[in-house]
C-alpha cells in the first residue's frame, strides 16, 4: 500500500469518526434542520428560475466549491498530524 492511500485511509477514518461525533452537536443538529426547511424552497426556485445551461453551470460552480473544500479540510488534517508529530519529537528530544 502506497502512503497516499495509507493517507487516505487514515483520513477517511478520522472523518467518520468526526462525524459520529458532530451528530449529537446541538448547532449542528440546528443547521442540519434548517437545511432541510429550505432544500425544497431552493430546489423549487432553482428549477423555476434558471434554464439547463444555467443549472449546469451553477452544480459545477457548486462541485467545484465542494472539491476545494474538501482538499483544504484534508490538507489541513495532514499539516495538524505533521504538527503533532514534531511536537511529539520536540517532547522526546527535550528529555
Amino acid at each position: 500500500m502506497e502512503d497516499t492511500e495509507i493517507i487516505t485511509l487514515l483520513i477517511n477514518e478520522r472523518s467518520e469518526n468526526a462525524l459520529l461525533r458532530i451528530k449529537d452537536n446541538p448547532r449542528y443538529k440546528e443547521i442540519c434542520k434548517r437545511q432541510d426547511k429550505s432544500n425544497a424552497i431552493v430546489e423549487r426556485l432553482y428549477d423555476t428560475h434558471f434554464n439547463d445551461q444555467e443549472k449546469n453551470i451553477i452544480v459545477e460552480h457548486y462541485e467545484g466549491e465542494l472539491d476545494k473544500r474538501v482538499i483544504e479540510t484534508d490538507d489541513a488534517y495532514l499539516q495538524g498530524l505533521t504538527d503533532c508529530f514534531k511536537f511529539l519529537k520536540f517532547l522526546e528530544l527535550s528529555k
